[in-house]
């Protein structure tokens, strides 16, 4: 009877308010779960979130009386209380995405429940104790979680600190994935509801001038000890915390989110390499300074066309074992017999991520003397870098980048602008331009490269990035009559099918393009690269390797990380490019049979921070210090990439594993363009 009195009794403006939000919670989920966006393992799930809502409102309608009757408990267990809340907010970080939770060693529970407190009470504290910001904190740790949910199902990798800087531009592409959950964010959602209500029943924290003083001291006196722990203690040298740069996601399952997150914070600063300084940079490149090579000797003459193309998500996956009898890749272009170099470049991206994969073709800079989950476009300032635009304007060059997106996307209206190109055309350019899914098709881009070309005279180096090929694969938006079938057994089959469809019009469209270029009566180079394979190459990789990725060899691995690539000519190329003063300067006499393959005939396989260089010895352009360096580098080190770098018998290493030896070749190189690199992205 007491219960339904106090029901049934006058409520106050607070539970009539907790009430009212927690049905609307509730009928909030349940419209999610209507609508097919919670995949469900267990067909109790929602019938549990229904029932613990229900108590919770019951609860809350109690409040008043529960408060009245035990207020002197509820000030005593306040501190504990806290202190569970502690303990939630670990589990609403980790549940979303971590099917692993309980597995996490006491240890690095411990670390991270130690740092989730101490950022607990600057919240608490600097909120002055109040109930709000209890709840805003507990809100934040669910929103961290589930969008590791999100991320970690989109493109493979949790948050990484880059990609906070890169909020405008994943709001801007994401609009083609479908945000369903699974119930774990049920119940972490349901977790959630259950902390709110608890602080609900905490009795109202008075304001008071000196206790609202002492609050501001004790959140500041936090901030401040944070601060020192954090710029003093190297995460991974204090408590052993490693985060795998292409399984991050297993790192922060098995170490806490939250640990494993600040880590990546530290590492996003690069320390300059072993042997660093200006000097060092500028002894390294004198090798390479030729006297006998002038541009101003070749300003008169006619250059040819440079296009570069970065198709997005260009990838060949018929290479995987599973998939070789079933699809057939990208048939026009595997097809192409006459380019003038033609095979597999390592990317440092996997699923996402566009913008590093420009970074290393524009600047000829590795990704491996990074390290992962920095985005260099979101955190440099590249203003003055040299890169390919810049090249090319020293030659008379009219520099354009072309991305049918918004341009602030990846900030490349700002970093085009700082790399030197003379013109943008993003997103506005392509008005009424023809779509697939959602997204400016290939074809139109190519289109706008043929006006561009036809407009002038003058010589012009063009940057295409794509769009067409953009993730998710989910959309059932590609046309019957463009619709390719890829038996697979897997019930993941369907965005296979959606990206192979998209993959094929890609391959007409580069069809498209070759054939209007051919006829063309001016010099034209051609380069096409993928910037990564798509975000769901992870269970494909693994079905085909038959092992989880976590268990794959760095061979394994760095199949996730293969993109085709071309160079393709209108014209037979006459001669290599001059690089006096080169270690492989014999290769350069004029006369040379005719030349009609590249320096490397026997060793197609390289990294995108190479290919730029090859591009400009197609065009017989002549080669400056750097891209010359990178070729001789590229004979001891054919490739490095994020993961790992090749040595010249074919050996892949990983990244981190380089050695002193200056007989190692393949590390000393490494070695020498870590210091080249450095220089001339941090140097004066």
């Amino acid at each position: 009877m007491e219960c339904i009195k106090s029901l049934t009794a006058p409520w106050d403006k607070a539970t009539k308010a907790s009430v009212v939000s927690f049905f609307v919670l509730l009928a909030a989920y349940c419209a999610f779960d209507a609508a097919g966006f919670v995949i469900h393992e267990s067909s109790w799930t929602t019938p549990s979130v229904i029932a613990v809502f229900v108590a919770l409102i019951a609860a809350l309608a109690l409040r008043p009386r529960v408060l009245g009757r035990y207020e002197r408990i509820v000030v005593r267990a306040k501190p504990f209380v806290l202190g569970a809340l502690v303990l939630l907010a670990f589990y609403l970080f980790e549940k979303p995405y971590n099917p692993a939770l309980f597995d996490i060693g006491a240890y690095y529970t411990f670390v991270n429940l130690c740092v989730i407190a101490v950022l607990f009470c600057i919240v608490y504290f600097a909120g002055q104790q109040t109930k709000t910001a209890a709840i805003a904190f507990l809100a934040a740790c669910f929103i961290a979680g589930t969008a590791n949910y999100f991320v970690i199902a989109f493109k493979g990798q949790p948050v990484l600190p880059a990609d906070l800087f890169a909020l405008s531009t994943a709001a801007a592409v994401g609009g083609g994935y479908t945000y369903a959950v699974n119930d774990s964010v049920a119940i972490a959602f349901t977790a959630l509801a259950c902390g709110i209500a608890l602080v609900l029943f905490l009795p109202k924290t008075k304001f008071a001038v000196k206790r609202s003083a002492a609050n501001a001291a004790v959140a500041a006196a936090c901030v401040v000890a944070f601060g020192f722990w954090f710029s003093n203690f190297d995460i991974e040298k204090a408590y052993g915390c490693q985060v795998d740069g292409w399984a991050a996601s297993d790192s922060y399952a098995q170490q806490g989110s939250v640990l494993c997150f600040l880590k990546r914070v530290q590492d996003l600063n690069p320390a300059e390499p072993d042997g660093y300084s200006s000097a060092a940079a500028a002894e390294i490149l004198a090798a390479y300074e030729s006297e006998d090579v002038s541009r101003a000797d070749i300003l008169d003459e006619e250059k040819p066309i440079v296009i570069a193309i970065m198709n997005e998500t260009f990838s060949d996956l018929s290479r995987y074992p599973n998939l070789s009898d079933a699809y057939d890749g990208p048939e026009y272009f595997n097809s192409i017999s006459d380019a003038y170099l033609k095979g597999t470049a390592y990317a440092s991206a996997l699923g996402a991520g566009t913008c590093n994969s420009e970074f290393e073709f524009l600047t000829a800079t590795s990704m491996g003397n990074l390290g992962a989950g920095v985005y260099p476009y979101m955190l440099y300032d590249l203003d003055g870098t040299d890169n390919l635009a810049t090249y090319f304007k020293s030659l008379g060059y009219e520099t354009t980048a072309i991305h049918p997106a918004d341009a602030t996307n990846w900030r490349r209206d700002t970093v085009y602008r700082q790399l030197g190109f003379d013109r943008f055309l993003d997103v506005t350019a392509f008005e009424g331009a023809d779509t697939l899914r959602g997204f400016t098709t290939d074809k139109a881009t190519y289109d706008a490269i043929l006006q561009l070309i036809g407009q002038s005279d003058a010589p012009q180096f063009i940057f295409d990035v794509t769009l067409q090929n953009h993730g998710g694969y989910d959309t059932g938006l590609i046309p019957d009559e463009m619709a390719l079938e890829v038996p697979l057994d897997s019930d993941r089959t369907d965005e296979l099918e959606e990206f192979a469809s998209c993959i094929r019009q890609s391959d007409l469209d580069l069809q498209y393009l070759i054939e209007s270029l051919a006829k063309l009566d001016r010099p034209v180079v051609l380069c096409l690269f993928g910037d990564h394979q798509p975000g769901f190459s992870d269970w494909l990789s693994s079905l085909a390797f038959d092992k989880d990725v976590a268990d794959f060899t760095l061979g394994e691995v760095q199949a996730r990380y293969e993109v085709p690539y071309l160079i393709w000519t209108n014209f037979e190329t006459s001669e290599a490019p001059a690089r006096s003063g080169s270690l492989l300067a014999e290769s350069t006499e004029p006369d040379l049979e005719q030349l009609e393959r590249p320096l490397y005939p026997d060793s197609t396989d390289m990294s995108l921070n190479y290919l730029g260089a090859h591009m400009i010895a197609a065009a017989g352009l002549p080669l400056d210090p750097y891209h010359s360096f990178l070729l001789d580098s590229q004979a001891v080190l054919p490739a490095v990439n994020i993961n790992g770098y090749l040595d010249a018998q074919g050996t892949w290493r990983w990244i981190d594993e380089r050695h002193d030896d200056p007989a190692d070749e393949a590390s000393a190189a490494l070695a020498r363009m870590a210091i080249v690199q450095y220089d001339i992205l941090f140097g004066s």
